[in-house]
């Protein structure tokens, strides 16, 4: 074994994993089942585990995507045995996620629960070790099929994970749990830095330290890769909290695309949280998108609008999850993915729009319902007087009839009759000229 041969084999199997994601779904994919193949059995005479197991990973794929799952499921089953105790866990969750999407097209549910089980404890385990936020994405695009799935063989089976799985593949952007080590010497050194730099700069007439410069840089990518600068520590999913944290006439809705034509809505009282599966058809998922579309180009327009809505509110609010909504006075809506462009508070409801019926508020997720919120301190300026028989003269006795403070005028009303004065109400007439007491 080379090194120059275990890096042809590694290269050859990016680009057949290129090559496969660039076939169209009803193109055939013969050639690369036998690239795959070949590349296994070069690995093997390699004696280099980790990449004969990738090969197999991409066979298996490559058979779930041409024909029956039931063929890919043994070489995907493979692939997973080969990887686990490696270093490549990356790849063993990606190969448990396929073998889960296998199973799910034979309709195994059970064996579809089990996998995105542990392949989603795998992931949570190791998705913070990758060090920056868009290595994170890439590392969760391959996998994130496991919450998709795992939530929607949970649903059907009633499993109480459902909801947890889905906070999990919604709140990936919630603060990093915990801080470093060595977070606080970083920041030391940085602000130490920092100092020195404004010091070469008042010495210098202002030139910069490239040097330096360079060195706080370095410290603040350290600092961004740690996850220094994430905040607090995002809290455990639970629903009894979530619905502690509601008010009596409050809920709050989580819609969950457990594939592009359906739709996991769960809509969580007070007292208690109800869950539906909604099929979405062709015509509401395109309204979805065309309206989401619009909406991140700024091209949507107050005319377009409400016929997108009225397609769209059939499969957001269904009469199920309108039933649940009765009584409610708040809402409080977490969407999912197009969802987001959604303006809920705009959607059909009732006869009228959502917004008439309730306040509306959209929130990321559930979870951020736990968040801990810091209340400023209530401050009150009280302002009073003590003697109110000088600052209300008229104070526990009969007031006054008001004054017509209004500039009189001069008005005819008649040739024959005199003139008397009148104030711009119109309404009251002095009988003598001196008089400017308003009769009324």
């Amino acid at each position: 074994m080379s090194l120059s041969s275990t890096g042809m084999v590694m290269r050859a199997l990016d680009r057949l994993a290129a090559d496969h994601a660039l076939r169209g779904p009803g193109d055939p994919c013969d050639d690369l089942l036998a690239r795959a193949r070949r590349l296994r059995a070069e690995a093997r005479h390699l004696r280099l585990p980790a990449l004969a197991a990738e090969a197999a990973l991409r066979e298996g794929e490559i058979l779930l995507r041409v024909g029956p799952a039931g063929m890919a499921v043994p070489m995907l089953e493979t692939a997973a045995r080969e990887l686990d105790g490696t270093l490549a866990t990356g790849l063993l969750a990606a190969a448990i996620a396929r073998t889960a999407e296998a199973y799910l097209e034979i309709g195994a549910l059970d064996r579809v629960l089990d996998l995105c089980a542990a392949g989603i404890a795998l992931v949570q385990r190791d998705r913070h070790k990758t060090t920056a936020p868009y290595l994170q994405a890439a590392y969760l695009r391959r996998v994130i099929s496991l919450y998709a799935n795992g939530v929607r063989a949970a649903h059907e089976l009633g499993d109480p994970r459902m909801l947890t799985w889905m906070e999990l593949s919604k709140s990936h952007a919630l603060p990093r749990p915990g801080r470093a080590p060595d977070d606080a010497a970083l920041e030391g050194q940085l602000a130490d830095l920092s100092r020195q730099i404004d010091e070469h700069r008042a010495r210098h007439g202002g030139a910069d330290p490239l040097p330096l410069r360079q060195r706080r840089r370095t410290l603040f990518d350290r600092l961004v890769t740690l996850g220094a600068r994430a905040g607090p520590a995002a809290p455990s999913f639970h629903l009894d909290r979530v619905r502690r944290a509601l008010a009596p006439d409050q809920r709050a809705v989580s819609y969950y695309w457990v594939d592009p034509t359906r739709l996991l809505i769960v809509v969580v009282a007070p007292d208690g949280a109800t869950s539906h599966l909604q099929p979405v058809d062709p015509d509401q998922r395109r309204a979805v998108d065309e309206l989401a579309a619009a909406v991140y180009s700024d091209r949507v327009t107050a005319r377009d609008l409400p016929p997108l809505l009225d397609r769209i509110a059939p499969a957001v609010l269904p009469d199920p999850v309108r039933a649940a909504l009765a009584g409610a006075r708040r809402l409080l809506v977490a969407p999912h993915r197009a969802l987001h462009a959604v303006p809920f508070a705009a959607l059909p409801f009732e006869g009228r729009r959502l917004l008439h019926a309730m306040a509306v508020a959209t929130i990321p997720n559930l979870t951020c319902l736990l968040l801990p919120t810091e209340v400023p301190p209530l401050r009150v300026l009280s302002v009073g007087v003590t003697d109110y028989t000088r600052a209300a003269p008229h104070a526990g006795g009969p007031v006054p009839p008001p004054r017509c403070r209004a500039p009189n005028r001069r008005r005819r009303r008649s040739p024959r009759r005199t003139r008397k004065r009148a104030c711009r109400r119109g309404r009251c007439w002095a009988p003598r000229p001196g008089r400017t007491r308003c009769a009324a």
